[in-house]
């Protein structure tokens, strides 16, 4: 979809912090400005419009549950709702296999991992975003990990009941559903669901025959 839009788009690294580093070193070889995901200040603010348009929903929300990566993704939203929507709880999910930003934010340190595994890439960090820790330590109310199975079976319900095609890092919130069902009951829960980059096999593995 990157190229369609006329971009060079070049898979390096093992994961997503080793493709950030040679990223980075290419950037500053070709003295570019390189827009780090939690760091630059725009990355924030376009996540806020989600936050703004979740706002003019009839209902106050009492939770909102958020896919945590490096940060931006729910500090955009987060600070919008701490402002104009205190009473909400805004709650972090990552992946079991993953959780080095829920357990950096949990012990207010820097932890950091050798290597992740999970099939949930998009927010599969395993070296955290100092910035982004500290701008987050305020906005987040709560953690929660969830496991890849757990994270599949959600795939599946968004396809069969919502015709939603999501990748497992959009999934995780509507895993955190299943997982703590007596938590959200008779309340009024959001979930943000953000991505849709499956391969043809993955899709077919993971949502149709699994």
């Amino acid at each position: 979809m990157m190229r369609s839009f006329g971009a060079i788009v070049k898979l390096m690294g093992e994961d997503f912090d080793e493709a950030k580093i040679i990223a980075k070193a290419y950037a500053n070889k070709q003295k570019m400005r390189f827009i780090e995901d939690s760091e630059d200040l725009e990355t924030l603010t376009g996540a806020g419009t989600i936050g703004l348009e979740l706002l003019k929903l009839p209902d106050v929300l009492d939770a909102l549950l958020i896919p945590l990566g490096n940060g931006a993704l729910f500090s955009g939203i987060g600070r919008v709702f701490k402002e104009l929507s205190p009473q909400t709880e805004l709650i972090a999910v990552q992946s079991e296999g993953a959780p080095s930003m829920v357990e950096s934010i949990r012990s207010r340190k820097l932890i950091t991992y050798p290597s992740v595994n999970t099939i949930s890439d998009g927010i599969a960090i395993r070296i955290p975003v100092k910035q982004s820790l500290i701008d987050l330590e305020h906005i987040i109310d709560d953690t929660l990990l969830v496991s890849d199975s757990a994270t599949l079976k959600a795939m599946k319900l968004l396809y069969q009941h919502l015709g939603i095609v999501s990748e497992p890092s959009a999934a995780v919130g509507i895993a955190a559903l299943g997982d703590n069902k007596k938590r959200w009951w008779n309340k009024k829960v959001g979930v943000i669901i953000c991505g849709s980059n499956l391969t043809p096999d993955q899709f077919k593995n993971w949502i149709m025959n699994g």
